[in-house]
């Protein structure tokens, strides 16, 4: 079709431009009417004038006749009637310059007026050479024009009568041919209004009846998309409806595919890919059920979750879940999922809420053999734990005897031997307690029962064991003036500052200075304080931006040098960082440039005694001590 050939923006113009086009046709219509209208108005002026001088011309005709006969009868000149007529004629031929006109009777008139002007004037010069002439007696001069005189009279009235009754025409005929041209005008105007509305609606009727047809049938491909039906043809055309339709076509096989390679993932995925609703049953399972659990996806669909998985686990399970759907957050869930064949597999849950759809969609992955590593791993640890660090620690006693000359006095250069070797034993004596200490605090281990803790003894505590280190530097450490009580495990946490305090000693020069910190951070809605932050901050030689986050991996050192000879097995952030976020919340950061020192900072839970986990906290811990202030 004609219409859909044309662009959106062609059918605009067209809807603009063909009113337009009819607009400026009337408006020239009308203005040639117009125009018409006032040529007919100034051609009835015109006739008017030249009427008024024409009667003008007749009077002075009637005037000039008279002066003749009154110059006879008195036997006077004929200077005043000759000039009447003079005059008369000069100023009737002057009103018809420029004169045109259409009207027979009209133009019959004008010529008649002249020709009556003309026989005036040549009375006169007869009348002026009888005068003249010597041989004409004056009482014999009258016989030579009386005749033409007479004749001028009688031709005179009959003129006359004609002037006057055209001028009554002209006069009656004015108003009439005024409302005329008015009337065709108007007419005009309404005739020229309704070709442009009608122009107008059918341009609209006739685009738009196309084009809600077709956009009609683009709709229907869009609920058809929406629901996964076969679309219709595509619509034929150029315009951005067909181009649009063309697009929701493209769009259509794109998600086609997309779900073939949705159904191959689920069906071949390694993973258990699975979704259920808020009442924890399965709406979609992948058909790696089948390989993984045993369980066809058939078996699953309409089931509880709960129904697969040990009761041990269960009640965990469901905290967390729920948790899901008040935070709206993404989250995992380790639990134990019992198998068709009675077998028992750790699975590691990716669980994410839709609130827009009220469904889990979640990928259960298998960590029966991560699990299987993992004792192995802790029975591994245990075994270096115990059968190397034993005979470690009696090879350093062993050095140090010797040292000490207990078993004879050593030789300088024997000396100096022993006193490397028993440093490199003590450097591998304290990666082995870095590697039972990173396995302590790893992930998956059993977290240690948190209660409420002081936070300026637990700094205290640590300034106190590395006191000693920080004199032989001359480092000043300068205790927190504050306190808040915090959630944790007392031993861990003067772990984890005695750490940050010996790398912060380390990397200082000597007679600089060390600072513990400790303020609340975050209130929440009860106006309570929810986080405690614990810093220290040294005066080293900073850390660059590009290994604040490395810096908390295993064995990575930064590459700052220091007038000190460092050593260090790069494994003590790395345990604070496990520790800390073994704490729900708990975080761990730095704040440092180069030359301008570090200030390392961790944050744990405060303590209120309204929270749940407070009031399990030990009553011991929570009384006030002798003297003091409740923590």
């Amino acid at each position: 079709m004609f219409e859909a050939k044309l662009s959106a923006t062609a059918k605009g113009y067209l809807l603009v431009l063909v009113p337009l086009v009819l607009a400026l046709s009337s408006i020239a219509y009308l203005g040639f009417e117009l125009r018409e209208a006032e040529r007919a108005t100034n051609k009835i002026a015109e006739a008017q004038r030249v009427l008024m001088a024409m009667d003008e011309l007749n009077n002075a005709v009637v005037m000039s006749l008279s002066a003749i006969m009154e110059a006879d009868r008195r036997k006077v000149n004929y200077d005043d009637g000759m000039q009447i007529i003079i005059d008369g004629s000069k100023k009737f031929r002057e009103s018809l310059k420029g004169f045109a006109s259409d009207q027979v009777e009209l133009q019959d008139c004008v010529k008649d007026s002249q020709e009556l002007c003309e026989r005036c004037e040549k009375l006169y010069k007869l009348m002026a050479r009888t005068a003249a002439d010597p041989r004409i007696a004056r009482k014999d001069r009258a016989k030579y024009y009386r005749t033409d005189s007479y004749l001028l009279f009688i031709d005179l009235g009959p003129l006359q009568r004609r002037l006057l009754k055209l001028e009554l025409e002209i006069r009656a005929s004015g108003p009439i041919e005024r409302q005329k041209e008015t009337v065709k005008i108007i007419s005009s105007i309404l005739f020229l209004l309704l070709l442009n509305v009608g122009a107008s609606v059918g341009l609209v009727k006739f685009f738009s009846r196309d084009f809600v047809e077709r956009l009609g049938k683009v709709e229907n491909n869009v609920a058809r998309l929406a629901t996964g039906d076969a679309l219709i043809k595509p619509i034929e055309g150029n315009d951005e409806i067909a181009h649009f339709d063309n697009v929701v076509h493209e769009a259509a096989d794109l998600l086609a595919e997309a779900r073939r390679k949705e159904v191959a993932v689920l069906d071949h995925a390694a993973d258990v890919i699975a979704s259920f609703d808020k009442r924890y049953r399965f709406s979609a399972v992948g058909a790696a059920s089948q390989k993984v659990w045993q369980y066809s996806q058939e078996e699953l669909l309409g089931q509880q979750i709960f129904s697969i998985i040990e009761p041990s686990s269960e009640a965990q399970t469901r905290e967390i879940l729920d948790r899901r759907i008040d935070t709206q957050e993404p989250g995992e869930i380790e639990n134990i999922v019992r198998c068709k064949d009675g077998s028992l597999k750790d699975t590691l849950w990716s669980v994410t809420w839709s609130p827009n759809t009220q469904t889990f969609y979640c990928v259960a992955h298998d960590i029966t053999q991560k699990r299987a590593l993992d004792k192995l791993k802790q029975r591994f640890v245990t075994v270096i734990g115990h059968d190397i660090h034993v005979p470690l620690s009696a090879i350093l006693n062993s050095l140090d005897l010797l040292l000490s000359g207990a078993r004879g006095k050593l030789e300088a250069k024997a000396a100096d031997f022993v006193s490397q070797t028993k440093s490199h034993v003590d450097s591998l004596m304290e990666l082995i307690q870095d590697l039972l200490d990173l396995e302590k605090a790893a992930p998956g281990t059993a977290r240690a029962k948190t209660t409420c803790v002081s936070a300026l003894a637990v700094c205290n505590r640590a300034i106190d064991l590395l006191d000693a280190f920080a004199a032989k530097s001359n480092i000043k450490i300068v205790r927190p003036e504050t306190d808040a009580a915090i959630l944790a495990e007392e031993r861990r946490l003067v772990q984890v500052m005695t750490n940050l305090l010996s790398n912060a000693i380390k990397f200082s020069p000597d007679g600089s200075t060390i600072t513990l910190s400790i303020k609340t951070i975050e209130k929440n809605e009860t106006n309570q304080f929810d986080f405690v932050e614990l810093s220290v901050a040294d005066q080293g030689p900073g850390i660059p931006e590009e290994d604040h986050e490395k810096i908390f991996e295993k064995f990575y050192q930064s590459k700052t040098v220091t007038h000190k000879s460092i050593k260090s097995t790069g494994l003590g952030l790395s345990i604070v960082k496990e520790l800390i976020e073994a704490y729900e919340g708990g975080k761990i950061g730095i704040e440092s440039e180069e030359n301008l020192g570090s200030r390392f900072w961790i944050r744990i839970k405060a303590f209120h005694e309204q929270t749940p986990a407070a009031k399990e906290c030990e009553t011991d811990e929570t009384k006030k001590p002798d003297g003091g202030e409740t923590l």
